[in-house]
């Protein structure tokens, strides 16, 4: 995906996920761009895990 594909692509994503965060819808942008290589990872193909972000049965039991 080219750059500015994944600017536009995901933009509202993270203006959306940013609300009542305190942090800027660019830096999670960017921040997925770069765990994410720029949408082209194995890991974002396959999960759409944009951030790297794992959890352990612990965290989603307790709601995580």
């Amino acid at each position: 995906m080219e750059k500015q594909d994944f600017i536009n692509k995901y933009w509202q994503d993270a203006v959306n996920a940013s609300l009542n965060t305190g942090i800027f819808p660019i830096v999670i942008l960017a921040e997925s761009a770069d765990e994410s290589e720029w949408g082209e990872s194995e890991l974002t193909k396959e999960v759409n895990n944009f951030l790297g972000l794992k959890s352990t049965q612990s965290w989603e039991e307790s709601g995580g």
